[in-house]
């Protein structure tokens, strides 16, 4: 019984590595806050990680990515949340489509998972408050790549990862879901 499992599961992995490719990105661009998180910061950084596997249809891929935006920019001395900064970590399940197959290859793509975000906050001089959080978020994607050798592949991709539970208590806007846009320019590696 364990020879035949064995057997089966090495088929599987086997054909699957076959027929598939793997691609490996990295990008580095800007995160602009949105709705709540826009009335107490201001843009900031984007770091992203994806990690695909095309199916065996090649244009449809499904994979991973990490993010983490950066925005540490304080967007209003006035109110109650002073020296601002946010940390937002989606970590999403993905699934994308490339629209066509020639050298410049558009792409749209909708990711599932969750957000981890940090707000750390002033409310005196000496005291502050720090509000850690992991909610529920999707990312809508879209993106084009330039097929610049068979290897490598630049990109720029749009992408919004959403959470659903909104900003903090106290925050403009607190009732709807909040999150960035995030503007990334990289590279991808395809084996």
């Amino acid at each position: 019984m364990n020879t035949k499992l064995t057997l089966i599961i090495t088929f599987l992995l086997f054909s699957s590595f076959t027929y598939a490719q793997w691609e490996l990105r990295a990008g580095i661009g800007i995160a602009n806050p949105i709705t709540g998180y826009k009335t107490i910061t201001g843009s900031g950084v984007l770091y992203q990680l994806d990690a695909a596997k095309h199916l065996n249809n090649k244009r449809w891929s499904v994979g991973l990515t990490l993010a983490w935006a950066r925005m540490h920019n304080d967007n209003d001395a006035s109110d109650k949340f002073i020296n601002t900064r946010l940390d937002q970590v989606p970590i999403l399940a993905t699934a994308e489509y490339e629209l066509t197959t020639t050298k410049l290859i558009p792409y749209v793509g909708l990711g599932l998972g969750v957000s981890l975000y940090n707000l750390n906050y002033d409310v005196s001089p000496t005291e502050g408050e720090t509000d850690f959080n992991a909610s529920f978020s999707m990312m809508p994607r879209l993106g084009v790549k330039m097929q610049a050798s068979e290897h490598w592949i630049p990109f720029l991709e749009v992408n919004s990862p959403f959470v659903m539970d909104g900003p903090p208590i106290g925050v403009d806007k607190g009732e709807k879901a909040t999150g960035y846009v995030g503007v990334a320019i990289g590279t991808a590696y395809r084996f």
